[in-house]
């Protein structure tokens, strides 16, 4: 595989680090702020099917264009997650920013997690898999037990969840289905993050579910955000799956729609 010279990264020690795997990575993909089509998703979509690489589309509901559902009808290989409501921060002047925080009204955010599944499921059917993407990813626990009674059965945000299994200490009833690596460097305002660096986080991800500090049964999530992507993000993710599929260590996989 050819990687372009513009980024400017050994890829080596990833490669080493994946042949040191005794069985297969399992590996899925989620893209988040899906509102309409347009050439970028094209792309993305292209992307996911040229590697066999299902993709996970979190839509935010309220935003939706009409257009967007005709657009993904035929896509086989994709899904659909419910991501929050508006995307819309609620937070207080300086806080981080949340959707669903513990300075809302409870019964408000429960009703428009609920809205927003139906919303997306009248418009896509069932390519909508009922799991929860909240924006920014954080939302307040005391929700938890309202998308398991709405219909949920899973919550994807980010970062490596303790091992032991994949069920939510808050709320037995829903999955932990978490994304782990970014390649956007979101604290620059976008852009491709320091490939160099790239690798050694994702390398270091690797280490950890070998050496049993993270769950080595939860599959590795990939988290995109194809509206924003530039060239450089483009070349770099198509490296990454290039090497993905090469190694012979992969496997890719989607969360459940049950």
């Amino acid at each position: 595989m050819t990687v372009p010279a513009r980024l400017r990264v050994d890829f080596a020690p990833l490669i080493a680090e994946l042949t040191r795997l005794k069985a297969p990575l399992p590996l899925w993909w989620r893209d988040d702020d899906a509102v309409r089509p347009g050439p970028k998703l094209a792309r993305l979509l292209d992307l996911s099917r040229a590697f066999g690489a299902p993709l996970s589309l979190a839509v935010i509901p309220a935003r939706m264009q009409p257009s967007l559902a005709p657009f993904l009808s035929e896509q086989t290989h994709l899904q659909v997650l419910v991501h929050g409501w508006r995307h819309v921060s609620h937070a207080g002047i300086g806080a981080p920013n949340a959707e669903f925080g513990a300075q809302r009204a409870l019964e408000v955010m429960a009703g428009e997690v609920v809205l927003g599944l139906e919303h997306l499921r009248n418009a896509m059917g069932a390519a909508v898999a009922p799991v929860f993407v909240p924006p920014w990813h954080r939302m307040t626990p005391a929700l938890l037990p309202h998308l398991a009674t709405g219909g949920y059965r899973a919550v994807s945000g980010f970062g490596a969840r303790a091992p032991g299994g994949p069920a939510m200490r808050e709320a037995d009833a829903l999955a932990q289905i978490n994304t782990h690596f970014d390649p956007i460097d979101w604290r620059r305002g976008g852009g491709l993050e320091d490939p160099a660096a790239l690798v050694e986080a994702l390398r270091w991800l690797l280490e950890q579910r070998r050496l049993g500090r993270h769950d080595p049964s939860e599959p590795l999530g990939l988290l995109t955000h194809h509206a924003v992507h530039d060239r450089e993000i483009w070349a770099f993710l198509e490296a990454l799956l290039s090497i993905f599929r090469e190694s012979g260590k992969t496997t890719w996989v989607a969360p459940t729609r049950a």
